[in-house]
């Protein structure tokens, strides 16, 4: 019996379209980009196994052919089954009769016996004699428009293009949202296609990062590369000016698509790239990345710069940090743990307490470093003379200045040596004042809870490390008569030099950073004239809570310490400090399979 995807190509030999270099011509597969046969050949794949995944989001760079081949298989699905009802989706009123009509171009020139009758050909539908037809659609920027669209609609298969463009006309993504509810969730001839070039951190950044964890949905990045003649032939007397040596980053983009995807860029392939750099984006290199992506973290960038090292982004997404979750809360009794999950959790240990060890606590409360940054973060890091490595992280938006306060208290003593430095914008002195309170037996953080584990938790012990607690003191640096402040107080000017101390840090390689959330918030922290921080509609409260506790390591601790390597293991000694806080046969799964 034949594939379903032979049937395509064979179908697909037929093909014609309208191309503004050549007029009508062949569009048959032997035509084809890499980058055509790559995406029909990775959507196959999963329907050709009969597998769960319905969904693809394909990312793509610019003029790769990927809509104009994803119109073959519209057509070919359409065709071949009877009832099936497509959806074509796409970002404007302007684009829709551009891009039905390259459908309908290449349903007239197919041959009769290919085709099957068009009943009903209008700007809005092509309804045909098996019972199957394609509705054309477009997001509106008026709202009783949209809400037509949404909400009219029952289709099995949906082809949304250019999907990172909606939010323009549809802020609140309602059109594309309600159109993938009303998708067929039985029908094995069911599918959504969500394709677009990217268009900084959208709603479709936001589905794309879903979709890499969700088994259901499946991501399909296409770089530049992929299209065979964006080439500049060694034979060209142009290949002499732009075909000089590589650079150091462009081996370690060359290197990382290799690694990522498998793919070799030659030097004829990167000369046609430097060319269109400096031609066709006038030597604006991150525009040029945004339309023609190495890899997919790449792609999404906007309004400014991406502050930190795109390449060392990447690599960290790839590694695998082994994390314990939990949700911890405060309230007037004390502090309270519950286990979590990967998708629910308020707090991250990478690493539980050891002995003899230095620990390095930023924390930044909601609406601390500005008024974008809504949640509450706690960072907490392992100090040595050459590295400083990541061991928890917590993050919420539901707590107050009280409740705030007993947490930090609470990491401060769970890992014990600590420096503590705050960030004392907006609610941060008050978060101070109410430290210093329980610090002088004022009052208590209560008791210490941990609910999935019903032995007995050593609240003493946990509480009398609160002596150890050390604040981090402020000073500057060009100051000749030193006075000191307590903890860390944003401004343009300390912002400048804390963040720019932690990127060198990192990309340096001193810093070792678990967290993917915290690679994330890297990923959106930008360079936008004198502005350092989030991409609009983004967060950076994790980045600033990490910076903080690094500035305390860097001024007051990291060449005191040991190198990691001179720091012996001491398993026993760690495990009867666990034991001694009470939470050892709790975590004992964990740590079996925890390195340092």
């Amino acid at each position: 019996m034949s594939s379903v995807i032979s049937n395509y190509y064979k179908w697909a030999e037929h093909l014609r379209i309208v191309s503004k270099e050549k007029g009508l011509t062949p569009f048959s597969p032997d035509t084809w980009f890499r980058s055509q046969k790559y995406v029909i050949e990775q959507i196959f794949a999963e329907i050709e196994k009969n597998s769960e995944v319905r969904e693809f989001l394909i990312l793509k760079g610019r003029q790769l052919g990927i809509t104009t081949v994803l119109h073959s298989l519209d057509l070919f699905w359409i065709m071949g089954l009877k009832g099936i009802k497509l959806g074509f989706l796409c970002h404007s009123y302007e684009a829709r009769p551009k891009l039905r009509e390259i459908i309908r171009s290449m349903y007239l020139t197919l041959p009769k016996n290919m085709k099957v009758g068009c009943l009903v050909d209008n700007r809005e539908l092509m309804h045909f004699a098996n019972g199957s037809e394609i509705q054309f659609m477009h997001v509106s920027s008026r709202e009783s428009a949209r809400q037509t669209v949404a909400r009219s609609q029952a289709l099995t298969c949906l082809h949304a293009t250019e999907a990172a463009f909606y939010s323009v006309n549809d802020p609140n993504d309602e059109v594309l949202k309600s159109l993938m509810i009303s998708l067929s969730k039985t029908n094995p001839a069911r599918w959504c296609i969500l394709e677009s070039t990217a268009n900084g951190f959208t709603s479709f950044y936001d589905r794309w990062r879903e979709a890499k964890k969700n088994p259901s949905q499946k991501t399909i990045f296409v770089g530049w590369y992929m299209r065979d003649d964006y080439r500049i032939k060694k034979d060209n007397p142009l290949f002499q000016e732009y075909g000089y040596p590589l650079t150091r980053e462009e081996k370690s983009k060359i290197k990382l698509v290799k690694e990522l995807y498998d793919y070799e860029v030659d030097m004829e392939q990167l000369a046609w790239f430097r060319k269109e750099v400096v031609s066709s984006f006038a030597g604006d290199l991150n525009y040029a990345l945004q339309e023609l992506p190495w890899w997919e973290d790449e792609a999404f960038r906007l309004s400014g710069y991406r502050f930190f090292s795109s390449e060392k982004l990447t690599e960290l997404m790839k590694k695998k940090s082994v994390a314990h979750y939990f949700n911890i809360f405060a309230n007037v009794d004390g502090i309270y743990v519950d286990k979590g999950t990967e998708l629910d959790h308020n707090l991250k240990i990478f690493e539980y307490p050891k002995e003899n060890e230095n620990y390095f606590i930023g924390a930044d409360p909601s609406y601390g470093a500005s008024s974008e940054s809504d949640n509450a973060v706690i960072s907490v890091w392992k100090g040595y003379q050459d590295k400083v490595i990541q061991v928890a992280e917590y993050s919420d938006n539901s707590l107050g200045v009280i409740e705030f306060a007993k947490l930090i208290i609470f990491f401060a003593c769970f890992y014990k040596h600590s420096y503590v430095n705050i960030e004392v914008q907006g609610p941060g002195r008050m978060v101070i004042k109410e430290m210093d309170n329980m610090k002088r037996n004022t009052y208590d953080i209560g008791e210490i809870v941990w609910n999935f584990d019903k032995g007995d938790i050593a609240i003493e012990q946990i509480k009398s490390n609160i002596s150890h607690i050390r604040e981090y003191l402020y000073y500057r640096a060009d100051s000749l008569n030193r006075s000191y402040v307590r903890h860390w107080q944003t401004t343009a000017d300390t912002k400048e030099a804390v963040i720019g101390q932690f990127k060198s840090l990192f990309e340096m390689s001193i810093l070792d950073v678990r967290s993917r959330d915290l690679v994330e918030e890297m990923s959106f922290f930008i360079r936008n004239g004198s502005r350092l921080g989030a991409e609009s509609g983004k967060h950076d409260d994790r980045v600033i809570a990490a910076a903080i506790a690094v500035e305390s390591w860097r001024r007051y601790a990291y060449h005191k310490l040991p190198k990691s390597s001179e720091v012996p293991v001491n398993v026993e000694n760690n495990t009867q400090l666990l034991k001694a806080l009470g939470i050892y046969d709790s975590i004992k799964p964990f740590l079996e399979g925890q390195t340092r």
